[in-house]
Protein backbone atom coordinates (compact mmCIF):
# COMPACT_ATOMS: atom_id res chain seq x y z
CA UNK A 1 0.00 0.00 0.00
CA UNK A 2 2.91 2.16 0.89
CA UNK A 3 4.50 1.57 -2.10
CA UNK A 4 1.48 2.46 -4.16
CA UNK A 5 0.81 6.19 -2.49
CA UNK A 6 4.90 6.72 -3.00
CA UNK A 7 4.31 6.27 -6.92
CA UNK A 8 0.98 8.38 -7.16
CA UNK A 9 2.99 11.03 -4.69
CA UNK A 10 5.72 10.53 -7.32
CA UNK A 11 3.44 10.61 -10.27
CA UNK A 12 1.47 14.18 -8.88
CA UNK A 13 4.69 15.82 -8.85
CA UNK A 14 5.83 15.08 -12.11
CA UNK A 15 2.10 16.02 -13.32
CA UNK A 16 2.88 19.42 -11.34
CA UNK A 17 6.30 19.44 -13.25
CA UNK A 18 5.10 19.41 -16.73
CA UNK A 19 2.05 21.67 -16.03
CA UNK A 20 4.89 24.56 -15.00
CA UNK A 21 6.81 24.02 -17.53
CA UNK A 22 4.36 25.65 -19.46
CA UNK A 23 1.69 28.89 -18.95
CA UNK A 24 -1.41 29.73 -21.37
CA UNK A 25 -3.54 32.59 -21.58
CA UNK A 26 -5.40 34.57 -24.16
CA UNK A 27 -4.14 37.66 -26.03
CA UNK A 28 -4.64 39.84 -28.63
CA UNK A 29 -2.21 40.58 -31.86
CA UNK A 30 -1.63 44.28 -32.13
CA UNK A 31 1.20 46.31 -34.41
CA UNK A 32 4.61 47.28 -32.48
CA UNK A 33 3.55 50.76 -29.91
CA UNK A 34 -0.29 49.87 -30.42
CA UNK A 35 -2.41 51.83 -33.12
CA UNK A 36 -1.22 55.27 -33.71
CA UNK A 37 -3.65 58.12 -34.44
CA UNK A 38 -3.10 61.43 -36.38
CA UNK A 39 -5.40 64.38 -36.19
CA UNK A 40 -3.07 67.74 -37.12
CA UNK A 41 -4.73 70.77 -35.35
CA UNK A 42 -7.16 69.61 -32.88
CA UNK A 43 -10.90 69.09 -33.91
CA UNK A 44 -12.55 72.17 -31.89
CA UNK A 45 -10.32 73.66 -34.67
CA UNK A 46 -12.38 72.98 -37.50
CA UNK A 47 -10.10 71.45 -39.99
CA UNK A 48 -11.34 70.30 -42.47
CA UNK A 49 -9.34 67.83 -45.16
CA UNK A 50 -7.93 69.92 -48.55
CA UNK A 51 -5.48 67.48 -49.73
CA UNK A 52 -5.41 63.59 -49.01
CA UNK A 53 -2.16 61.34 -50.36
CA UNK A 54 -3.63 58.50 -48.92
CA UNK A 55 -6.03 55.75 -48.78
CA UNK A 56 -6.83 52.68 -46.34
CA UNK A 57 -3.74 49.97 -46.19
CA UNK A 58 -1.08 52.80 -48.02
CA UNK A 59 2.57 52.06 -46.99
CA UNK A 60 4.16 55.04 -45.43
CA UNK A 61 7.64 56.38 -44.37
CA UNK A 62 8.42 58.23 -41.39
CA UNK A 63 7.97 62.31 -42.67
CA UNK A 64 5.97 61.46 -45.46
CA UNK A 65 3.14 64.10 -46.35
CA UNK A 66 -0.12 62.60 -45.99
CA UNK A 67 -2.81 65.16 -46.12
CA UNK A 68 -2.98 69.35 -46.24
CA UNK A 69 -5.53 70.77 -43.83
CA UNK A 70 -7.86 73.67 -45.05
CA UNK A 71 -6.29 76.28 -43.66
CA UNK A 72 -2.60 75.85 -44.77
CA UNK A 73 -2.89 78.37 -47.85
CA UNK A 74 -4.21 81.18 -45.12
CA UNK A 75 -1.56 80.57 -42.71
CA UNK A 76 1.31 80.51 -45.86
CA UNK A 77 -0.12 83.85 -46.83
CA UNK A 78 0.05 84.89 -43.07
CA UNK A 79 3.75 83.48 -42.07
CA UNK A 80 4.78 85.32 -45.76
CA UNK A 81 3.18 88.85 -44.09
CA UNK A 82 5.16 88.33 -40.77
CA UNK A 83 8.38 87.64 -42.53
CA UNK A 84 7.89 90.71 -44.31
CA UNK A 85 7.22 92.84 -40.89
CA UNK A 86 10.48 90.88 -39.43
CA UNK A 87 12.17 92.17 -42.30
CA UNK A 88 11.71 95.70 -42.20
CA UNK A 89 12.33 95.67 -38.31
CA UNK A 90 15.47 94.77 -38.55
CA UNK A 91 16.34 96.65 -41.58
CA UNK A 92 14.97 100.09 -39.21
CA UNK A 93 17.00 98.05 -35.75
CA UNK A 94 20.14 98.24 -37.88
CA UNK A 95 20.20 101.62 -39.41
CA UNK A 96 19.15 102.96 -35.80
CA UNK A 97 22.23 101.47 -34.42
CA UNK A 98 24.20 102.73 -37.41
CA UNK A 99 23.18 106.59 -36.87
CA UNK A 100 22.87 108.19 -40.21
CA UNK A 101 24.33 107.85 -43.37
CA UNK A 102 27.69 110.30 -44.26
CA UNK A 103 26.13 111.78 -46.55
CA UNK A 104 23.10 112.85 -45.33
CA UNK A 105 25.38 114.29 -42.31
CA UNK A 106 27.28 115.98 -44.91
CA UNK A 107 24.57 117.22 -46.80
CA UNK A 108 23.21 118.77 -43.41
CA UNK A 109 26.18 120.59 -42.67
CA UNK A 110 26.47 121.88 -46.10
CA UNK A 111 23.23 123.56 -45.31
CA UNK A 112 24.12 124.71 -42.02
CA UNK A 113 26.91 126.05 -43.96
CA UNK A 114 25.11 128.18 -46.21
CA UNK A 115 22.33 129.45 -43.75
CA UNK A 116 25.66 130.65 -41.83
CA UNK A 117 26.93 132.85 -44.99
CA UNK A 118 23.28 134.11 -45.66
CA UNK A 119 22.47 134.80 -42.14
CA UNK A 120 25.92 137.00 -41.64
CA UNK A 121 24.99 138.77 -44.99
CA UNK A 122 21.40 139.56 -43.86
CA UNK A 123 22.75 140.89 -40.32
CA UNK A 124 25.40 143.22 -42.11
CA UNK A 125 22.43 144.46 -44.52
CA UNK A 126 20.05 144.91 -40.87
CA UNK A 127 22.63 146.75 -39.22
CA UNK A 128 23.23 149.24 -42.20
CA UNK A 129 19.36 149.54 -42.87
CA UNK A 130 19.36 150.78 -39.09
CA UNK A 131 22.12 153.69 -40.29
CA UNK A 132 20.04 154.87 -43.57
CA UNK A 133 16.79 154.76 -41.44
CA UNK A 134 18.38 156.99 -38.70
CA UNK A 135 19.61 159.27 -41.71
CA UNK A 136 16.02 159.20 -43.34
CA UNK A 137 17.86 157.73 -46.41
CA UNK A 138 15.16 154.53 -46.16
CA UNK A 139 11.75 154.27 -44.86
CA UNK A 140 10.81 152.35 -41.68
CA UNK A 141 9.32 149.67 -43.74
CA UNK A 142 12.40 148.76 -46.24
CA UNK A 143 14.35 148.70 -42.84
CA UNK A 144 11.93 146.25 -41.10
CA UNK A 145 12.41 144.13 -44.49
CA UNK A 146 15.89 144.04 -43.93
CA UNK A 147 16.16 143.04 -40.33
CA UNK A 148 12.92 140.68 -40.77
CA UNK A 149 15.45 138.52 -43.34
CA UNK A 150 18.01 138.64 -40.51
CA UNK A 151 15.10 136.68 -38.02
CA UNK A 152 13.57 134.20 -40.51
CA UNK A 153 17.49 132.83 -40.87
CA UNK A 154 18.30 132.59 -37.87
CA UNK A 155 15.48 130.73 -37.03
CA UNK A 156 16.45 128.48 -40.22
CA UNK A 157 19.91 128.38 -38.66
CA UNK A 158 18.45 127.32 -35.25
CA UNK A 159 16.61 124.25 -37.15
CA UNK A 160 19.23 122.60 -39.03
CA UNK A 161 21.53 122.79 -36.14
CA UNK A 162 19.22 121.09 -34.17
CA UNK A 163 18.26 118.88 -37.15
CA UNK A 164 21.94 118.06 -37.58
CA UNK A 165 22.01 116.85 -33.71
CA UNK A 166 19.37 114.75 -34.30
CA UNK A 167 20.58 112.83 -37.52
CA UNK A 168 23.78 112.40 -35.44
CA UNK A 169 22.61 110.80 -32.33
CA UNK A 170 21.71 107.34 -31.88
CA UNK A 171 18.73 107.30 -29.32
CA UNK A 172 18.99 104.12 -27.08
CA UNK A 173 15.30 104.70 -26.43
CA UNK A 174 14.25 104.25 -30.04
CA UNK A 175 16.74 101.52 -30.28
CA UNK A 176 14.86 99.88 -27.20
CA UNK A 177 11.85 99.88 -28.49
CA UNK A 178 12.18 98.89 -31.76
CA UNK A 179 14.34 95.90 -30.55
CA UNK A 180 11.33 95.35 -28.69
CA UNK A 181 8.99 95.50 -31.76
CA UNK A 182 11.49 92.93 -33.61
CA UNK A 183 11.42 90.35 -30.76
CA UNK A 184 7.18 90.37 -30.91
CA UNK A 185 7.30 89.83 -34.49
CA UNK A 186 9.92 86.95 -34.24
CA UNK A 187 7.63 85.53 -31.36
CA UNK A 188 4.20 86.13 -33.81
CA UNK A 189 6.10 84.60 -36.61
CA UNK A 190 7.09 81.29 -34.83
CA UNK A 191 3.58 81.25 -33.37
CA UNK A 192 2.65 81.20 -36.99
CA UNK A 193 4.63 78.97 -38.44
CA UNK A 194 3.93 76.37 -35.98
CA UNK A 195 -0.13 76.75 -37.34
CA UNK A 196 1.08 76.20 -40.35
CA UNK A 197 3.47 73.08 -39.60
CA UNK A 198 -0.01 71.75 -37.80
CA UNK A 199 -2.18 71.95 -41.40
CA UNK A 200 0.37 69.26 -42.85
CA UNK A 201 0.14 66.14 -41.75
CA UNK A 202 3.22 63.77 -41.98
CA UNK A 203 3.44 59.76 -40.78
CA UNK A 204 4.80 59.50 -37.30
CA UNK A 205 6.68 56.15 -38.11
CA UNK A 206 7.47 53.67 -40.90
CA UNK A 207 4.42 51.79 -40.76
CA UNK A 208 0.42 51.47 -43.08
CA UNK A 209 -2.61 53.17 -42.99
CA UNK A 210 -5.05 50.43 -41.05
CA UNK A 211 -8.18 53.48 -41.16
CA UNK A 212 -9.12 56.31 -42.46
CA UNK A 213 -11.54 58.54 -40.63
CA UNK A 214 -11.96 61.26 -42.75
CA UNK A 215 -11.93 61.99 -46.13
CA UNK A 216 -11.38 65.29 -48.57
CA UNK A 217 -13.79 67.95 -47.70
CA UNK A 218 -14.71 66.34 -44.66
CA UNK A 219 -14.07 67.72 -41.01
CA UNK A 220 -11.38 65.92 -38.75
CA UNK A 221 -13.58 64.71 -35.98
CA UNK A 222 -12.42 63.66 -32.09
CA UNK A 223 -11.11 60.05 -34.02
CA UNK A 224 -8.62 62.07 -35.69
CA UNK A 225 -8.00 61.76 -39.36
CA UNK A 226 -6.24 58.18 -39.48
CA UNK A 227 -5.08 55.21 -37.70
CA UNK A 228 -0.98 54.39 -38.32
CA UNK A 229 0.13 51.06 -37.36
CA UNK A 230 4.08 49.39 -37.93
CA UNK A 231 2.71 46.11 -39.05
CA UNK A 232 6.30 45.36 -39.83
CA UNK A 233 6.69 44.20 -36.43
CA UNK A 234 3.23 43.10 -34.89
CA UNK A 235 2.69 41.78 -30.84
CA UNK A 236 0.95 39.77 -28.66
CA UNK A 237 -0.44 41.33 -25.42
CA UNK A 238 -1.43 38.93 -23.21
CA UNK A 239 -2.67 38.62 -19.15
CA UNK A 240 -0.63 35.92 -16.97
CA UNK A 241 -1.72 35.22 -13.89
CA UNK A 242 -0.37 36.96 -10.73
CA UNK A 243 -0.33 32.99 -9.40
CA UNK A 244 1.85 32.39 -12.15
CA UNK A 245 4.14 35.74 -13.09
CA UNK A 246 6.84 34.20 -11.33
CA UNK A 247 7.69 31.33 -14.26
CA UNK A 248 7.15 34.34 -16.37
CA UNK A 249 11.05 35.15 -17.85
CA UNK A 250 12.29 37.97 -20.45
CA UNK A 251 13.61 35.82 -23.40
CA UNK A 252 11.47 32.68 -22.92
CA UNK A 253 9.92 31.31 -25.75
CA UNK A 254 5.95 31.05 -27.15
CA UNK A 255 3.91 29.88 -29.44
CA UNK A 256 0.63 31.66 -30.22
CA UNK A 257 -2.18 29.91 -31.96
CA UNK A 258 -6.44 30.35 -32.98
CA UNK A 259 -8.57 28.65 -34.85
CA UNK A 260 -7.71 30.69 -38.67
CA UNK A 261 -4.37 30.81 -38.14
CA UNK A 262 -3.31 28.08 -40.57
CA UNK A 263 0.13 28.18 -38.86
CA UNK A 264 1.47 28.65 -34.99
CA UNK A 265 3.36 31.31 -34.39
CA UNK A 266 6.53 32.15 -32.87
CA UNK A 267 7.37 34.74 -30.73
CA UNK A 268 9.67 35.97 -27.77
CA UNK A 269 8.52 37.02 -24.17
CA UNK A 270 10.38 40.97 -24.78
CA UNK A 271 8.15 43.00 -21.76
CA UNK A 272 6.82 42.46 -18.60
CA UNK A 273 4.39 44.71 -16.89
CA UNK A 274 5.54 45.81 -13.03
CA UNK A 275 2.03 46.68 -11.93
CA UNK A 276 -0.75 44.31 -11.52
CA UNK A 277 -4.35 44.54 -12.88
CA UNK A 278 -7.81 43.49 -13.07
CA UNK A 279 -8.18 40.71 -15.88
CA UNK A 280 -9.79 41.61 -18.71
CA UNK A 281 -9.00 38.56 -21.44
CA UNK A 282 -9.15 35.64 -19.62
CA UNK A 283 -12.81 34.64 -18.91
CA UNK A 284 -12.46 32.22 -16.12
CA UNK A 285 -14.85 31.11 -13.16
CA UNK A 286 -12.52 32.73 -10.50
CA UNK A 287 -12.47 30.34 -7.93
CA UNK A 288 -10.30 33.22 -5.49
CA UNK A 289 -9.61 36.34 -5.36
CA UNK A 290 -6.17 35.72 -7.61
CA UNK A 291 -7.99 34.75 -10.18
CA UNK A 292 -9.11 38.70 -10.79
CA UNK A 293 -5.32 39.89 -11.12
CA UNK A 294 -3.01 39.62 -13.36
CA UNK A 295 -0.11 40.63 -15.13
CA UNK A 296 0.44 42.13 -19.09
CA UNK A 297 3.35 40.17 -20.82
CA UNK A 298 3.95 41.35 -24.57
CA UNK A 299 5.32 38.44 -26.83
CA UNK A 300 7.28 40.23 -29.87
CA UNK A 301 6.22 37.60 -32.91
CA UNK A 302 9.81 36.81 -35.15
CA UNK A 303 9.88 37.98 -38.70
CA UNK A 304 7.84 35.08 -40.23
CA UNK A 305 5.04 35.17 -37.99
CA UNK A 306 4.88 39.05 -37.55
CA UNK A 307 3.89 38.92 -41.79
CA UNK A 308 1.40 36.19 -41.26
CA UNK A 309 -0.67 38.51 -39.13
CA UNK A 310 -0.21 41.71 -40.33
CA UNK A 311 -3.74 42.13 -41.01
CA UNK A 312 -5.54 40.89 -38.04
CA UNK A 313 -4.90 43.75 -35.52
CA UNK A 314 -6.79 42.79 -32.66
CA UNK A 315 -7.24 39.38 -33.40
CA UNK A 316 -7.86 36.99 -30.22
CA UNK A 317 -5.53 33.97 -30.16
CA UNK A 318 -4.01 31.59 -27.42
CA UNK A 319 -0.43 31.78 -25.58
CA UNK A 320 1.58 29.48 -24.63
CA UNK A 321 4.74 29.94 -22.89
CA UNK A 322 7.34 27.38 -22.63
CA UNK A 323 8.54 28.32 -19.25
CA UNK A 324 11.24 25.59 -18.73
CA UNK A 325 13.39 27.42 -21.64
CA UNK A 326 15.84 29.12 -20.48
CA UNK A 327 15.76 32.98 -21.04
CA UNK A 328 17.94 34.38 -24.02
Amino acid sequence: MFKIQQKLFILLLSINSIADARVSALGFIEPQGGLIQLSGVSASQGAVVSELYVSDGSPVKKGQLIAVLDKHQILQDDVKQVQAEVKVLKARLTQMKAGASKAKLNAQQAKINRLKTEFSAAETDCRKAGILYEKQAISQLEQQDKCLKKSSLQSELHEAQATLSSIAEVRSVDVAVTQAELEKAYAALAKTQDELERTTIRATVDGRVVKLHAKVGELIGAEGLLQLAQTGNMWVRTEIYETKIHLIKLGQQATVSSEILKDVLQGTVTQISAIIGKNRLNEVKKTSHSDDRVIEVMIKLDNPSSVKVANLINHQVTVIIETDNKPK
